[in-house]
């Protein structure tokens, strides 16, 4: 690694050292390093938009033995990445304490692994576990959330320098479909400047490139032979029915609204931003009056002049509604829910005539005071 020296246009050598050398240790600094800036990590292995969320360090909740893993993350696709740090030298050992860590982890359920992230959580300043991970992944709710699905379960390797042993090993793994990987992180100095650079070895970029390639290939010709995901197939099913039957009620405004693979489906009532919005859970449906207008004041003022009101809505819709203002969000909405067994599809009948039955309640009940709402936010409006 070099310097630039722009005035007397020339490079500078930055001398190659070791962490022993410079006294940093495996725990007390590469490890907080990660742990508080793991987009140092992303980078190296070239995900650096994808990103991992660190849920635990250290840790050592296992049955039977006390040993402890490094760091521990997710990815965005939900699943749990084994993270060992060894500094200068990996060691002989290291893929073989890696893979117990990995099969320890494969057993742990949603539940365990949030809990896991909220003792990380509450440790080291607070927060909500189920939350930051609903934000991290991209979802509303965990209902839906899949974690550390299969045996998917990746594995990363921190050193300076990997031995033979280690590097033969994990390349056979890797052509096992096991996602492991070397990253060298190699210090360096420059007066008293200290520097690192972290650089995947295993697998080089250009082959790693090749063989997501390779894996995506495969799971294209799987899909073409039917291979979809179970609960993909299940909601598409699923509303496709729902939607036969709100056509079949004469409701026009899901005409042309097309089956989703997602877990809720929107419909307009003629005001930007407003939508009735029926989700598709395991454990329940619901019918959703958003209010998720671009200005978030305008979202709070219409579920305040709602809520003003609040019993007589729920009067009309006859049931007792959840009124979600929502305030550190942009969103506001008024819900109406009911628990079900949803992928059972026995079920189904009752609860897509439960759907159908009380979108019409919410329609009629908040649509067209809402669109009298709105007329009074335009300029001249009187609001």
């Amino acid at each position: 690694m070099f310097q630039i020296d722009r005035s007397a246009n020339r490079l500078r050598k930055l001398e190659r050292t070791s962490f022993l050398e410079v006294g940093f240790r495996e725990r007390e600094h590469l490890q907080e390093w990660l742990a508080t800036m793991p987009d140092a990590l992303c980078e190296a292995m070239s995900e650096g938009e994808d990103g991992l969320l660190i849920i635990q360090k250290e840790f050592d909740g296992f049955d039977g033995t006390r040993e402890r893993l490094d760091l521990l993350a997710l990815d965005r696709a939900g699943q749990l990445v084994i993270i060992e740090n060894k500094l200068d030298d990996s060691g002989r050992d290291v893929v073989w304490q890696a893979l117990k860590y990995a099969a320890y982890c494969s057993s742990l359920k949603k539940a365990e692994i949030v809990g896991i992230f909220q003792q990380y959580l509450d440790r080291h300043g607070g927060g909500d576990a189920a939350g930051l991970i609903c934000e991290f992944l991209g979802e509303n709710t965990l209902d839906e959330v899949v974690l550390n699905d299969g045996t998917n379960q990746r594995v990363v390797f921190i050193a300076a320098n990997f031995r033979r042993e280690v590097t033969a090993t994990v390349l056979w793994l890797r052509e096992h479909q096991i996602d492991v990987r070397c990253i060298k992180v190699m210090p360096y100095k420059f007066g008293e400047e200290l520097f690192i650079d972290l650089q995947q070895a295993i697998p080089t970029p250009e082959a790693a490139d090749y063989m997501i390639r390779m894996a995506e290939k495969d799971s294209e010709e799987k899909s073409a032979k039917g291979a979809q995901k179970w609960s993909h197939q299940m909601r598409l099913e699923f509303w496709e029915q729902v939607l036969e039957a709100l056509r079949s009620a004469g409701l026009e405004r899901w005409q042309n609204i097309t089956p989703s693979r997602d877990h809720w489906l929107n419909s307009g009532i003629g005001v930007s931003g407003v939508t009735l919005t029926l989700i598709f859970l395991r454990q329940e449906v619901r019918v959703e009056f958003q209010l998720n207008r671009s200005d978030r004041d305008e979202n709070k003022w219409l579920f305040d002049r709602l809520a003003e009101d609040r019993e007589r809505y729920e009067q009309s819709v006859g049931e007792e509604l959840e009124w979600r203002r929502i305030d550190d969000k942009k969103v506001s909405m008024v819900v109406c829910k009911t628990p079900v067994q949803g992928y059972s599809k026995e079920n189904w009948p009752e609860m897509i005539a439960w759907l159908v039955d009380h979108y019409r309640k919410m329609d009629q009940a908040f649509s067209e005071p809402v669109r009298g709402l709105a007329a009074r936010m335009k300029p001249g409006g009187g609001r």
